[in-house]
């Protein structure tokens, strides 16, 4: 399964992992582990990412999945 938004510049994606776990990435690089989907969202929509262009960007991401 796999989400994915865009914003001007950014692709962000989350993604799930072998390991049961999601990975969110930005442009491509994978950026964090996360138990859920919804917990990996909560990050890109606060842009608490530690992508530093990402993070410090006017766009983010919304918190919905849907």
């Amino acid at each position: 399964m796999r989400f994915s938004y865009s914003v001007p510049g950014f692709s962000l994606e989350i993604v799930a992992n072998h390991d049961g776990r999601w990975l969110l990435l930005v442009n491509g690089d994978a950026l964090g582990s996360y138990f859920s989907p919804e917990d990996a969202a909560d990050d890109a929509a606060g842009q608490h990412t530690g992508h530093h262009g990402y993070d410090s960007s006017p766009m983010a991401a919304p918190e919905d999945l849907g």
